[in-house]
């Protein structure tokens, strides 16, 4: 029984998230995160990679092919849950995965229900389960939401805000025009070779184009001619090196927050380090949050 001014805890969907972005950067309080950046993405793919390829045994073995062993590492990383429902279709067992659920209940998870929203082609579909048709896999518990799994940079978020609006910064600069700046004679001074000059520097593109030196001062004679002749000059992005330290910084932090070793992503690390650090990896991070997935999953 849930009272009337008791609300159940909802997880927002893919289309909720997209419009709470869209709302949140018009009213100018977009809260940048580090989910889009290359540092999630590598911690995260570490952990795909390393479920979809562990062994699995048991009566289930093939239900949990490599495809839903990385989307449960994927999901855990990144939303700090997976909930799956547990389908049943002519005598064959498989696992649904949902983009958000409503859950309902008492203290007891076993009296927990589930309300589930799925992603089909055809639209989305809405399934009500108990706790016991459910696979809620949860990175870890927050102690005053326990239905809710906590992922390593929902926990660290300050460090993932961080991440974003540095790699958002960066993307900034680099949006900026790139090219290269001649200077010319002001235009309508009659003569058709500087209209062939432009075209020819215009479609120049990586090739040479001989052009007239600018030293007989454009038939008025050395005195006209300027001090120096044509000199380019480049323009485009020249971001401060604090804020590429920064980055780096921040990525190494993001990767640590999800345990994986940052030497893991060094260039520099030499062959026994990065051994050491795999070694770290597996037995510190892959195999605990494993762990976890097999006692839901059992």
């Amino acid at each position: 029984m849930r009272w009337p001014w008791q609300k159940p805890e909802t997880r927002a969907g893919y289309a909720d998230a997209v419009v709470a972005a869209l709302t949140a950067a018009a009213a100018g309080t977009d809260t940048t995160s580090a989910s889009a950046t290359a540092a999630l993405e590598t911690a995260v793919g570490l952990y795909a990679r390393a479920f979809a390829s562990c062994e699995v045994s048991g009566k289930y073995a093939q239900v949990l092919g490599p495809d839903l062993r990385a989307d449960i590492a994927r999901r855990l990383i990144r939303d700090g849950q997976g909930v799956y429902l547990i389908d049943l279709d002519r005598g064959r067992v498989s696992l649904l995965p949902a983009d958000s659920c409503d859950v309902e209940g008492g203290a007891r998870e076993s009296g927990w229900t589930y309300r589930l929203s799925i992603p089909a082609p055809s639209g989305q579909l809405t399934r009500t389960a108990p706790s016991a048709g459910v696979v809620h896999i949860r990175y870890a518990r927050s102690a005053e939401q326990p239905w809710l799994g906590v992922g390593p940079l929902q926990a660290a978020s300050s460090t993932a805000a961080l991440m974003g609006r540095v790699d958002k910064r960066l993307a900034q600069e680099l949006s900026g025009p790139v090219g290269s700046l001649l200077p010319l004679p002001v235009a309508g001074t009659g003569d058709d070779s500087l209209t062939q000059l432009r075209d020819d520097l215009t479609k120049l593109t990586g090739k040479l184009a001989p052009v007239e030196t600018t030293s007989g001062g454009f038939g008025e004679g050395k005195m006209a001619a300027p001090a120096a002749d044509w000199k380019q000059r480049r323009i485009g992005a020249d971001p401060p090196q604090a804020l590429c330290d920064l980055r780096s910084d921040a990525a190494r932090a993001v990767l640590a927050a999800c345990g994986v070793p940052p030497s893991l992503a060094a260039e520099s690390s030499d062959g026994t380090a990065q051994r050491e650090s795999w070694r770290r990896f597996l037995h510190s991070a892959v195999q605990p949050l494993a762990r976890i997935a097999e006692a839901e999953l059992s």
